[in-house]
């Protein structure tokens, strides 16, 4: 697929170039992939020898700053090959005096073909003849999906150059099936809402407390993110009268025992409920998950498959097809027929609706123990082998004269007789289920004729009452002030940590933390002031330190990071600072994963930093990552800058030794590639 993909994208570029669309931006959200198809893309020549040796004099020209070191590094060397041939990459891990140059030359028309990140489309004007989008689906930190429309028109924006070209070409590239609505949304879809991500540091706190008379509640009712809460208040208040007008049009004879009624039927709904996952728990369902066993299916308390079979069971951590658990088992179910095709069952299997019985076919689905609502006392015999579709089809039928003869109420096992569950909790759920059957069925509704219709009209009438109650429930909510509740448990946490006293007046601990806003504030104020950095060298404290500003996701390392022992021992201060904090933090009832929290603090460039300290060059250093140069450039500048504000901070305490310390190490960031001049200055 990746090898046609390729061929594809060659031959649009090349048709591009026939026709003479170009300059084209090739948006990829990859990184590498914008690496990949460039040097793919080598053997193609898209400038004439006067273009070539422009751009191999403005490429000169420009990294005539760096040392003659740091003009061997891999991604300076690679790069000038391509860029004489018309063809660029941009993204955020290239140096930065390289996406100057490339900026440059594409400006100069140098460029023809240019592969970029989405960044590119973003606080940059250059716009080109005609862009591609070699992908639809992008991920965003948590899943796949499809670009929404803000992005497709941020980006398919740069096509069409004013006072050059008539139109604009856009071209997507799909490896996938896309629906007409998802393609409708991202053509014509509404702009992206702009909503508020306001929140309050303890930075910010703090500066505000070391101010008299400044009140950080005040800034807080000030801001958008309020005013966003407050103005969707009303339409909440309207949103529940009219709910309320519908309810109350809503006539159910009898309403006080039809109420009596409808309350003891959802209470026999929940002893039920109760009693199956007793009876599912692992122990008491395992034994009785064997092959054939007919088991009833519901997924996602939605997706109800009826009554299937057992085919397999496994005890496995993982995904699958339905739904993901520990223990999970392979059941044939009915499902939608699917359309015809190689690929017809590769899709998520769907239950098959009773009026559309006839045309179900039967599909091997894997799901999770918590998905199976009964188990039968039935078992039916099934082929060992189920890929092929007769023996599904038999399966089926099978399945079909089960229901028949016992005319839709197939015998379940029960769990004191069959299951032989010795459990005082599904004695008394038991117990309290059958007391509840005979108030229900005592009741003169359970007998009447109409009970059906009353029973559905009441229970539409609760629906909308509770809707009613959640939506004035949220619309007072929205009024009050939104992050009071975040704002007194924060104070907590400061006063625990000594920042503040009894009187929310600062402490010394506190004036470091307002100095502090590029890493962590309360983590690096707990290392200065629990004596960490004292008995630390330069080089240590600045390894330590980068794994304050790399926030890149860590690499899963058996054991842990490996480090070097003068380096894993600072790494594990910083894990006890950060489990002090979240412990506080917790202890304050702020939303806080305490695990999620330590393992936050990135060690992966600790080795790269601490050689960097040491006075190596840039291009030994790269050796010791697999990050990309222009993202370590950025780290260290960061770290830099966060070194600055510790020796601002130690100034503060009156600390000058430690402050002559973040100095020194604040000097030794400062050389070389890492802080060359800019291009554009």
């Amino acid at each position: 697929a990746q090898q046609q993909s390729n061929s594809d994208l060659l031959r649009i570029v090349t048709l591009v170039m026939e026709r003479n669309f170009d300059p084209v931006i090739i948006f990829s959200f990859s990184k590498k992939e914008c690496e990949n198809y460039a040097m793919m893309m080598a053997k193609l020549d898209m400038n004439d020898e006067a273009e070539k040796e422009l751009v191999e004099e403005v490429f000169t020209n420009a990294i005539d700053s760096l040392s003659d070191d740091d003009k061997t590094l891999p991604q300076v060397e690679k790069i000038l090959p391509i860029l004489k041939r018309g063809i660029g990459i941009h993204h955020g891990g290239l140096l930065p005096i390289l996406k100057e140059v490339i900026e440059i030359l594409f400006q100069e028309g140098l460029l023809k073909c240019l592969f970029a990140t989405e960044t590119f489309s973003i606080g940059l004007n250059m716009p080109a003849h005609t862009v591609v989008f070699t992908q639809c689906r992008k991920f965003d930190g948590k899943d796949f999906r499809w670009i929404s429309s803000g992005e497709y028109i941020q980006m398919s924006g740069r096509a069409g150059r004013r006072g050059k070209d008539d139109r604009g070409i856009v071209i997507q590239m799909l490896d996938e099936k896309m629906e007409p609505a998802v393609a409708k949304g991202i053509l014509y879809g509404q702009p992206d809402s702009l909503y508020s991500s306001y929140h309050v540091s303890y930075n910010m706190l703090l500066n505000m407390l070391r101010v008299e008379g400044a009140d950080p509640e005040f800034l807080v009712r000030s801001s958008f993110h309020q005013y966003q809460q407050e103005q969707g208040a009303p339409a909440l208040e309207a949103q529940a009268d009219e709910l309320a007008k519908e309810r109350d049009a809503i006539n159910v004879q009898e309403e006080e025992l039809v109420a009596m009624y409808y309350l003891v039927a959802k209470e026999v709904e929940k002893a039920e409920r109760e009693i199956r996952l007793l009876k599912m728990k692992p122990e008491n369902a395992l034994p009785w998950i064997q092959a054939g066993r007919l088991v009833r299916v519901v997924c996602d308390g939605e997706k109800d498959f009826g009554w299937g079979a057992v085919v397999d069971f496994s005890k496995a951590k993982g995904g699958s097809a339905v739904l993901g658990a520990e223990h999970s088992v392979e059941v044939i179910v009915r499902c939608l027929r699917a359309e015809d095709g190689p690929d017809a069952e590769a899709g998520p299997p769907e239950p098959c609706p009773p009026d559309q019985a006839a045309s179900a076919v039967m599909r091997v689905v894997r799901v999770s123990l918590d998905a199976i609502q009964e188990l039968s006392s039935i078992r039916i015999y099934l082929a060992k082998d189920l890929t092929g579709r007769e023996a599904r089809k038999t399966a089926l039928k099978t399945v079909c004269e089960v229901e028949r003869r016992f005319k839709g109420s197939i015998p379940v096992l029960d769990p004191i007789s069959d299951m032989n569950i010795r459990d005082e909790g599904m004695e008394l759920f038991l117990q309290k289920k059958s007391s509840l059957e005979a108030r229900r069925d005592a009741s003169p509704i359970h007998a009447a004729e109409d009970r059906p219709t009353r029973f559905a009209e009441y229970s539409r009438k609760a629906e909308l009452t509770e809707k009613i109650r959640l939506l004035r429930k949220e619309a007072k909510a929205s009024q009050t002030l939104v992050m009071r509740d975040q704002l007194r448990r924060m104070r907590k946490v400061l006063k625990r940590l000594g920042h503040t006293n009894n009187e929310q007046v600062i402490d010394v601990k506190g004036r470091v933390a307002c100095e502090v806003n590029t890493a962590d504030e309360l983590l690096v104020t707990e290392l200065m002031f629990s004596g960490t950095f004292n008995d630390l060298t330069v080089e240590q404290i600045a390894a330590m330190l980068s794994c304050l500003v790399f926030q890149d996701r860590r690499k899963e390392q058996e054991g842990g990071p490996q480090l070097r022992e003068n380096l894993a021992g600072p790494y594990r201060m910083v894990q006890e600072a950060a489990r002090l904090i979240a412990k506080v933090s917790v202890e304050a009832k702020l939303d806080l994963d305490a695990e999620e929290y330590v393992q936050s603090f990135n060690p992966d460039l600790m080795e790269a930093v601490y050689e960097w300290a040491t006075g190596a060059k840039f291009v030994e250093v790269m050796k010791l990552t697999d990050a990309f140069e222009g993202s370590v450039i950025r780290i260290i500048r960061r770290l830099e800058e966060l070194l600055r504000q510790l020796a601002s901070a130690s100034f503060v305490i009156g600390n000058k030794d430690l402050k002559e310390k973040f100095d020194e190490c604040a000097g030794r960031m400062r050389r070389d590639i890492v802080f060359a001049a800019s291009l554009y200055l």
